[in-house]
């Protein structure tokens, strides 16, 4: 069913552009909790004012049922009966909290921190392999076009190696995306086609260049897997849960005592904390998932992209493009001469200038 246009939106855009309307207020608000946030978005708020990738969202619930704790032992507490116990406890179970939630920290922001340099390393190996396809792959004289397209498909499976890896780190194991499914829609077109094509052996050092680089690209693919695959064990995560909830129970009865009526936002404050911690080490544990904290996949795929973009856009280069030219000027500040300038010196001649180069150079 086709909507029908309101006449009312009917009008020129310079009056309406200026101040959004309510349904992109309202799906801007929708989306300010859903990630991965935009790296070139920086808010104008205050650190410790902003909500957008802040756990405490997820806290409101926790939150009301710690206060209405609290509220419940401070009242038995001061009206009906005193059980109040000893704070000593207070400093025994604070330090294995603490070290519970430091552990939990500490290794969800390892598996981030690893996640991180493993897309980092496909940056860097489809750069390499782009770039060694694109300078040292030869066109031929017969198929010079074939050739060259064969070039740019190849770069462009780089491409869409990264997009695919993404949809499978957040469990999307379908190609029907809207980022995937064009890229996908004929590889086995191009599969067929690459057996066909005549087979020219390579040097050696192109042969250890390409499997250097290709090497790097499975090590991104698993390392990824060993990452989205290796959760912390179950037992840990039970452990730590308990041991804080234990810890924000028994908080109150422990301080009631001594701070009485205080001991409700007191407890608030402190189950804040904890509980923020803990919050933060479970938020970060899968780094490729679709939340605010999460890494920004789709950023990563589209740098990938343009810098292979990049990459086809410049010109083949050649040994005459960037070595074989007088406008280098090899022995700067000795001498202006270019490369054509020197082919006419002997390699004893051309030493012996680059040794008193050395001793021309300006000193510190």
């Amino acid at each position: 069913m086709i909507p029908q246009e309101n006449p009312k939106s009917e009008r020129p855009a310079s009056q309406h552009s200026s101040c959004p309307s309510w349904e992109e207020e309202d799906s801007n608000f929708a989306t300010y909790f859903v990630g991965p946030r935009d790296l070139a978005h920086h808010s104008k708020w205050p650190t410790c004012l902003q909500l957008h990738g802040s756990v405490a969202p997820y806290m409101v619930l926790p939150l009301i049922l710690t206060g209405a704790w609290a509220t419940a032992v401070t009242c038995i507490s001061r009206l009906v009966h005193h059980i109040g116990i000893n704070h000593v406890l207070l400093t025994v179970l604070g330090f294995v909290v603490g070290l519970s939630l430091s552990f939990r920290g500490s290794t969800a922001y390892e598996r981030y921190s690893e996640g991180r340099k493993y897309w980092a390393q496909l940056v860097l190996a489809t750069q390499n392999l782009a770039r060694l396809i694109w300078v040292h792959a030869d066109e031929r004289d017969e198929s010079q076009t074939e050739d060259l397209l064969g070039k740019v498909t190849f770069c462009n499976m780089l491409v869409t190696f990264a997009v695919a890896l993404k949809h499978r780190l957040r469990f999307e194991p379908y190609s029907q995306y809207e980022d995937l499914q064009p890229r996908l829609e004929h590889l086995s077109v191009f599969a067929k086609k690459a057996t066909l094509q005549e087979w020219k052996e390579p040097s050696r050092l192109k042969l250890l260049g390409s499997g250097v680089a290709s090497t790097d690209v499975n090590d991104t693919l698993v390392g990824t897997d060993r990452i989205l695959n290796t959760p912390m064990p179950k037992a840990y995560e039970i452990a730590i849960a308990q041991i804080t909830w234990v810890y924000i129970l028994i908080l109150p009865c422990q301080l009631v005592d001594t701070l009485g009526w205080v001991t409700i936002p007191g407890t608030l404050c402190a189950a804040y904390i904890i509980l923020g911690l803990a919050l933060i080490g479970q938020d970060i544990e899968n780094p490729f998932g679709e939340d605010v904290n999460d890494l920004p996949l789709d950023g990563y795929c589209e740098q990938i992209r343009r810098d292979i973009d990049i990459i086809l856009g410049g010109k083949t280069l050649t040994v005459e493009s960037f070595i074989a030219r007088d406008e280098i000027l090899l022995f700067h500040p000795m001498t202006n001469h270019g490369f054509h300038s020197l082919k006419s010196k002997t390699t004893d001649e051309i030493r012996e200038m680059l040794r008193m180069k050395v001793t021309l150079a300006p000193k510190d």
